[in-house]
């Protein structure tokens, strides 16, 4: 993997292209953008839109990752909308949908917001030419050095918190998840955008990933995912890169699209220029290593060290776009339960890796511990479980657990729909099974007729299966002889709090 080393405030990108077979390749970009440092530069959309026609590649949709300060913040309530809307102005100058992305708001990005963008398009597989990413500022890279104090900060599990001794209590927890500035509804960014210009767009948010029609007479589509979790970077940034990774993975897959490549742009800044830079490297090193074991196309990353000298160190933050391909987007699987009464089915296998979680920052305000470990080999027989199971038509839905765990996925899947869910949880400790962030996991509703040859699938890949309950047509959440929450409650909860910071 090629890799750019620059000092903020100098942005850039990297761009791939991946052959689908039938003439066909798949092109798409990632570029960066400082929003305070350079407030008068391009936006990070128009700068990839550019990437990917100097590539002879005309675009056809963009994703976009933006981490900023907290939400009550009176310079993320400045800037916050601004930049938004600068990103979605552009993407409809440029005559682009907007599928979707990523928003991070975290104290250590108040004032060093960062701004990311992904683009898709299709091309002639050998009319494409790969343009130079942006070149490295002048002047010496700091030598990395891993800094001492990582070692307190891994000591300090999250593990060993309280966790609630009543199932009122286990209830209070996820409607408080659901609003916390981790979890909530991002439908105000992405509400900016137009999403179905042009026409070819099949999923935006919010579902997982973004889906867009490539050719309207084969019906193959590309799907995107843009992820990144700095929390896990700074505990530990070789494997928060991974996970990053492994996630982008499990998104595009839980729509049906195989996983086929991945860009990444890595961010790290501190006052202590080693530990930035080895930040930096540890991240690049994990996405090379679990790139080879997932079998992924990795061709290159823009790795950027911001001098942080007088301010807050940001959170070593990886930035992954992931690329799947369908052969056909009428076998796609949508996000949300669908059918009362389909099967409501746990894919994976759930360890007690709560260090680093949302659980963990918005119940205790903790950061520290060690991330979960990612497993290649589980999250590449999930994936093709997923895939699999999409092209014969058996899943009704499928969404990818990642931040807030088992309770977070099951609020966005029935949210989708106001269609509700009933589950009894396994044996085991609740607060591991409901808020744990393992990797390698999904969460699948299926009807009784497929449920079968959804467990032979999984036999035989290898993939735990867990019955948890049934989709309801009442809208509720309810987990037996714990706690049930409304869904106007969760709602509430997980839809009110960025828009009411942003709108007053």
């Amino acid at each position: 993997m090629a890799d750019t080393d620059e000092n903020a405030p100098a942005g850039g990108g990297r761009s791939a292209v991946v052959d689908v077979g039938d003439g066909l390749a798949v092109a798409f970009a990632i570029a960066a953008h400082d929003p305070v440092a350079a407030p008068g530069a391009d936006t990070a959309v128009a700068t990839v839109a550019a990437d990917l026609r100097a590539a002879g590649v005309e675009p056809l949709a963009v994703l976009d990752a933006v981490h900023v300060g907290p939400w009550d913040a009176d310079a993320t309530v400045d800037l916050l909308p601004r930049l938004v809307a600068g990103l979605a102005a552009d993407a409809r100058r440029l005559d682009l949908p907007g599928l979707g992305g990523l928003l991070v708001a975290d104290e250590v990005y108040a004032d060093a917001p960062l701004a990311h963008a992904v683009a898709v398009g299709v091309v002639d597989p050998e009319a494409t030419t790969t343009p130079p990413a942006a070149p490295p500022a002048a002047g010496a890279m700091p030598p990395p050095a891993r800094p001492g104090w990582i070692d307190r900060v891994n000591a300090d599990r999250a593990e060993d918190l309280p966790r609630a001794t009543t199932g009122d209590g286990l209830g209070e927890q996820v409607l408080r998840l659901a609003g916390s500035p981790a979890l909530a509804d991002r439908a105000w960014a992405s509400e900016q955008y137009d999403r179905y210009v042009r026409g070819d767009t099949v999923l935006s948010a919010p579902e997982g990933v973004g889906l867009v029609r490539l050719d309207a007479g084969t019906g193959r589509g590309a799907a995107l995912a843009v992820t990144g979790n700095p929390r896990f970077a700074l505990l530990n940034p070789y494997l928060g890169a991974q996970l990053a990774l492994a996630e982008g993975v499990r998104r595009v897959a839980a729509a049906g699209a195989e996983p086929r490549g991945a860009l990444a742009c890595l961010d790290a800044g501190h006052a202590d220029a080693p530990a930035a830079a080895w930040q930096r490297d540890e991240m690049r090193l994990g996405l090379v290593d679990a790139a080879d074991r997932l079998g992924l196309t990795l061709p290159a990353a823009c790795g950027r060290l911001h001098d942080r000298a007088g301010g807050a160190a940001l959170h070593p933050t990886p930035v992954v776009a992931t690329l799947g391909t369908l052969d056909d987007v009428a076998t796609r699987t949508p996000g949300g339960f669908a059918h009362p009464g389909d099967a409501v089915v746990l894919l994976g296998r759930t360890g007690a890796e709560l260090s680093g979680s949302a659980w963990a920052g918005a119940v205790h305000g903790h950061l520290g511990g060690m991330p979960p470990f990612p497993d290649p080999a589980a999250e590449a027989a999930l994936a093709g479980v997923l895939v699999d199971a999409a092209r014969a038509g058996i899943l009704s839905s499928a969404r990818a657990l990642a931040a807030g765990g088992l309770a977070q996925t099951l609020v966005e899947a029935a949210l989708r729909h106001d269609l509700g869910v009933s589950l009894t949880l396994p044996e085991g400790d609740p607060t591991v099974t409901l808020f744990a962030e393992s990797p390698a996991r999904a969460l699948v509703s299926v009807s009784g007729q497929h449920y079968d040859a959804l467990r032979r699938s999984c036999a035989a890949a290898g993939v735990p299966v867990t019955r948890l309950g049934e989709v309801l047509e009442q809208p509720a959440l309810e987990v037996l002889g714990q706690f049930t929450l409304g869904l106007a409650d969760l709602r509430a909860a997980w839809g009110t709090p960025l828009r009411a910071a942003m709108e007053g």
